[in-house]
């Protein structure tokens, strides 16, 4: 097994920023900026609707009206950062569409624009949490869905560069739930277990790394956001 650290190669210096795009409709990147953020959040904003009433059918016409009031320049185009937070500021933008839909009970248009054909994705945040408001748990969705993408994007790099054994430590690690003896692992890898814990470290700092470029790609508050990630993935790792 090749032993190497390649953690899938340098780090780019700059990330492009959706929110810099999404939020200048002038900009000729705005819709396809838009389309990409709207593919990268809708699961934890369909889970927002459904937890606070809508149905499914409700859920897909708000999405769809949403990604349309985005495309068209009328979402981000009016976000002020020293308001309050990005994610809040999204989620008061859906609740006020569905406020009007239901006054004036309009026909939606059709969704072929939406092309969600399943929504397994969105369904997988809606586990029972009666203790929390709607607004609570998107919170934490959010922060779910960042982390969820970051830990995909770091694995794919690992993945690339051919570096089996950074993977499996990612994967047996860093990120599980249960794991297994350190000295049992580092010896099924065939390192001691201080290169084990040393290489994890190193992977931990990397996949930090991963998650501010997301997260500033992303979110209109990246370090808080950042903070909230890894300390929701990473925090209670030793």
């Amino acid at each position: 097994m090749d032993k190497r650290d390649t953690y899938g190669g340098p780090f780019p210096s700059t990330h492009p920023s959706l929110v810099a795009h999404v939020g200048h409709p002038e900009s000729p990147e705005h819709r396809e900026a838009w389309e990409t953020f709207f593919r990268g959040y809708w699961p934890p904003l369909y889970a927002y609707l459904r937890r606070s009433g809508s149905s499914r059918e409700e859920a897909l016409d708000l999405l769809q009206d949403f990604l349309l009031a985005g495309v068209e320049g009328r979402v981000l185009s009016r976000y002020d950062p020293a308001r309050g937070r990005f994610r809040t500021f999204l989620l008061a933008c859906l609740a006020n569409l569905r406020r009007k839909a239901r006054r004036h009970d309009r026909v939606r248009p059709d969704r072929r624009a939406l092309r969600i054909g399943s929504t397994a994705e969105g369904d997988a945040f809606l586990e029972a949490r009666p203790d929390s408001s709607p607004e609570e748990v998107f919170e934490s969705d959010w922060v779910r869905q960042v982390g969820a993408r970051g830990r995909g994007a770091f694995e794919a790099r690992l993945q690339a560069a051919g570096d089996e054994l950074s993977l499996r430590l990612v994967r047996e690690w860093v990120f599980a739930e249960r794991r297994p003896a350190g000295a049992e692992l580092a010896r099924e890898l065939g390192i001691t277990p201080s290169d084990l814990y040393s290489r994890a470290t190193r992977l931990r700092h990397a996949f930090a790394t991963q998650i501010e470029l997301e997260v500033r790609a992303w979110s209109g508050d990246p370090e808080r956001e950042r903070r909230e990630v890894i300390s929701s993935l990473l925090g209670r790792r030793d």
